[in-house]
């Protein structure tokens, strides 16, 4: 193919394909074959939301928390709070609160799962029950917030996570402290 390639793309030196260890045994195995590297498509970073709107989506996971913790303690007499923790992706970074509830066994932990399940139901919360690796689960959403539960032997976790959004790392920080301050608060 010696066209030019419309946008970003252009043709490379052939060395680099000679260079890489993967693509250079391609290249010898198959040289028939046209090889096309994608650049990096990682955009560099822009700014980070505002540090009001990372507060108020910490604001509605701490609500999620707070609905389902009830739940939880009529399981189990822990009142351990759970973690807080921040989860980058590509998009963004999402809060994201996680409970495991240990040492209640599969058949407490799927009764944990359908309470949790009754409790966003009522709540006007879109739900999704379903099974991973053959054990109950269920993701539930509001629209701006997901809950995901999972009931396992050893222990069932429940995962409350905003919404995708870029956040500066001081905001991160900043917010993840005031959570777990929050939910310390609780106990």
């Amino acid at each position: 193919m010696t066209e030019a390639i419309p946008g970003r793309f252009h043709r490379v030196d052939p060395t680099v394909v000679e260079d890489d260890p993967f693509w250079s045994v391609v290249r010898r195995r198959h040289p028939d074959v046209e090889i096309v590297l994608m650049p990096d498509d990682d955009p560099a970073p822009g700014p980070g939301a505002p540090v009001e709107r990372v507060r108020e989506e910490a604001v509605a996971a701490i609500g999620a928390w707070r609905l389902l913790r009830p739940v939880v303690l009529a399981v189990v007499d822990e009142p351990a709070e759970p973690s807080v923790r921040w989860s980058s992706r590509t998009a963004g970074d999402a809060l994201v609160i996680e409970k495991a509830v240990a040492g209640i066994g599969q058949e407490d932990g799927t009764d944990l799962l359908r309470a949790v399940t009754v409790v966003l139901g009522r709540a006007g919360w879109r739900l999704r029950p379903t099974t991973r690796d053959g054990l109950p689960a269920l993701d539930a959403t509001n629209g701006r917030i997901d809950v995901r539960a999972d009931a396992g032997p050893g222990a069932t976790v429940l995962t409350i996570a905003t919404g995708l959004m870029p956040v500066d790392a001081d905001v991160r920080d900043a917010v993840a402290a005031g959570v777990r301050e929050e939910l310390s608060s609780w106990q």
